[in-house]
């Protein structure tokens, strides 16, 4: 195998397939953490009392943090290079994120964590799309096939989600 500043530039058929399950998984792993989170978030901001319009501002809060923790992820990913190390850590720092809500904090402590979480969980796919392209370079024709899963899986959990929250 041949590499160019990182870059893995000859892999055998059996090393593209390993990393086509990999990434497959990833992103349908990630599509269904993100489903969770956003029929999971509108819930829990009612069950702690506040409104339509407080919940959407946290949403848009969130969706603010989303775009800065692209921004900010993609950039260290690109600087480091190493972008599978920075994928990595923001998933361990998904988990502590989502801690929080399991303790009984203030709201705005909560709201708070929510935003950081966003900033974090939001940056995931661009850290897999990145990983993947570094990982699988002259492979990328195969692309669409991962982000087919996230899709796949986006609308499956999606629609079990709405179902379930129908029943709360």
């Amino acid at each position: 195998i041949r590499f160019v500043e990182g870059i893995n530039l000859e892999l055998t058929k059996a090393e593209k397939r390993t990393y086509l399950i990999k990434f497959c998984a990833l992103e349908a792993l990630n599509g269904a953490a993100q489903c969770a989170y956003s029929i999971f978030i509108l819930l829990f901001l009612r069950s702690r009392g506040l409104g339509d319009f407080q919940s959407g501002l946290v949403v848009s809060l969130n969706a603010l943090a989303s775009v800065a923790g692209r921004y900010l992820f993609s950039y260290l990913s690109d600087r480091t290079r190493r972008p599978k190390a920075v994928l990595l850590g923001l998933a361990v720092l998904e988990v502590l994120l989502a801690a929080p809500f399991l303790a009984d904090l203030p709201i705005t402590a909560l709201i708070a964590c929510s935003a950081l979480y966003h900033l974090v969980a939001q940056s995931l796919p661009s850290m897999i799309d990145s990983w993947f392209f570094k990982t699988c370079y002259g492979f990328e024709e195969k692309f669409s096939i991962p982000m087919l899963f996230n899709v796949i899986t986006v609308t499956i959990f999606g629609a079990l989600n709405g179902l379930m929250a129908d029943h709360l």
